[in-house]
Formats: C-alpha cells, structure tokens, sequence
C-alpha cells in the first residue's frame, strides 16, 4: 500500500527526474511519468507552434535512463479513496 504521506528532499540536480521518480514513489501515481517529464523538457515550440525537439545533454547520475519505479496494478472496480 502507498503511504499516506511522504516527504523527499533531494539535493543536486539531473533535470528533475530523481524528483519525478520520488514523486511517483512516494505518491503511487502514474502521473508522475519520466517519459512524460522528458517530452516536456525536449519539446520545441516557436509561436505556440510544435516545432520539433532538443537534445539533452548527458546527465551525470544516469538518471533519464534508468528505469522508473515500477507501480503497482491498480483495480479500476474501487475508487481510491483517501483518509
């Protein structure tokens, strides 16, 4: 089961997908994508028009490639409720 409260502290950087992967830990939700954070950081736009992507550079602590954490599968027959 996923706690129902949870604080990360994190110090350094890696274009915020150690963040991303705490956040989808600590929270058990799929929002919480690295996939989905990269595409954002890479996509280019010019006049609100997409426009193509960036290259990030290499990042020091592998975190953009390692995998993310994996969740659970999630019953859609029960509502998630929260207390």
């Amino acid at each position: 089961s996923v706690a129902s409260s949870f604080i990360g502290i994190f110090v350094g950087c890696n274009k915020g997908f150690d963040a991303i992967n705490a956040m989808r830990m600590g929270s058990g939700n799929p929002i919480f994508d690295k996939h989905a954070w990269e595409d954002g950081m890479t996509d280019v736009y010019k006049r609100g028009v997409p426009a193509g992507k960036i290259k990030l550079e290499h990042d020091v602590c592998n975190q953009a490639t390692l995998p993310q954490f994996p969740l659970p599968a999630v019953s859609t027959s029960k509502p998630i409720t929260t207390t």
